[in-house]
């Protein structure tokens, strides 16, 4: 799995220097996300406290081996860098199959994305269950649960009968690129009073993943707002609608 570079975030507070010398190391394989957080910080394999660097929130890394520093578990996310496993969700590739995982939809259809055309073909019908083959989480934090051949829908918009066993980590996928193009969505944000500038620093696989659990969700681009600056607070100011 191909790992992400490590986020830089100059104001990051360093937390301490201490050394902890107690070290045992085990293989993982695997993908920790961070949770909603502006920045998880980083440690050596010493569980010394990395300056100046971070990861960020909501965001998908492949784990390369798990360690464990004076009975703290922590994850490698790159060659020399760790977060602590009580800062992240882990889930395990080798953990098991997707056998017997569905997904359904309580409220109301949800739409089918193709990933040849990466485009809306089809719809989840109201409170059908399908089969799930195959579950894939971006480094933007949205998973997509495969449900035919080239056919995918979005967490949040179907609910999963249980934890998928083995979810595979792909950083830029992205089977609603058609849906709709990034500079729409940053048009359409920035009529909400967004920054310009700052939108265009948004990467095109967030803004159109967002936008695509937004609006099958039968919310308003209002809403969009709002789920942007979570994630990108320098877009403007936060507001009510």
């Amino acid at each position: 799995m191909k790992k992400k570079d490590i986020l830089l975030f100059s104001g990051l507070a360093i937390a301490g220097l201490s050394m902890f010398m107690n070290a045992n190391t085990a293989s993982a394989s695997g993908v920790a996300v961070t949770f909603d957080t502006p920045v998880t910080q980083l440690f050596t394999d010493q569980g010394a406290t990395i300056a100046n660097r971070g990861l960020g929130a909501k965001t998908g890394w492949a784990v390369g081996k798990t360690i464990s520093v004076n009975g703290e578990t922590m994850y490698q996310v790159s060659t020399s860098e760790y977060v602590k496993a009580a800062e992240v969700t882990y889930t395990d590739a080798a953990q098991g199959n997707n056998d017997g995982l569905t997904v359904h939809t309580p409220f109301q259809a949800a739409p089918i994305f193709n990933d040849e055309t990466n485009d809306k073909d089809g719809w989840i019908q109201w409170n059908v269950p399908y089969k799930v083959n195959r579950a894939v989480i971006n480094q933007y934090g949205f998973t997509y649960y495969q449900v035919s051949a080239h056919g995918w829908v979005l967490d949040g918009l179907v609910y999963p009968s249980k934890a998928a066993g083995n979810v595979e980590y792909s950083a830029d996928f992205n089977p609603v690129s058609n849906v709709i193009s990034a500079d729409d969505v940053r048009d359409a944000l920035e009529e909400q009073g967004a920054d310009y500038d700052a939108l265009q620093e948004i990467p095109d696989v967030f803004l159109q993943s967002e936008y695509a659990l937004s609006n099958f969700a039968g919310h308003d681009v209002g809403d969009l707002y709002r789920k942007v600056y979570q994630k990108y607070p320098g877009i403007g100011e936060s507001y009510d609608m």
